[in-house]
């Protein structure tokens, strides 16, 4: 369900799923928490191809937040599709997120 690509300066994250919701978010999150953990990580989700998040998926990408504050690790979104931009923006959470709109940009942001 989720992918980590790890690169010379970062490591992406992506997903085999188009929606991340109650059904799927604890495995989603149980893979990505100990990458957000690690001391000065640097972490891309790449959010390309998810069409639906849920509340619960919003929770996560808050507690996403607070972990990577936490522990000094940089946490970077892309590849929104307009839907997505417009409810991250809806739950103003567009200024919580560093927001990009492909890897590349958000790797050569670092």
């Amino acid at each position: 369900m989720v992918n980590i690509d790890s690169r010379d300066k970062f490591s992406v994250v992506s997903f085999n799923t188009d929606r991340i919701n109650a059904f799927n978010v604890d495995t989603i999150r149980a893979s990505i928490t100990n990458q957000l953990e690690e001391q000065h990580n640097r972490i891309i989700i790449d959010l390309s191809g998810i069409n639906y998040i849920d509340s619960t998926g919003f929770a996560m990408f808050l507690q996403f937040r607070r972990t990577a504050i936490s522990s000094y690790t940089t946490i970077k979104l892309c590849g929104m599709s307009e839907h997505i931009k417009q409810l991250f923006s809806t739950l103003n959470l567009e200024h919580s997120f560093s927001i990009y709109p492909d890897i590349e940009t958000a790797g050569d942001s670092f």
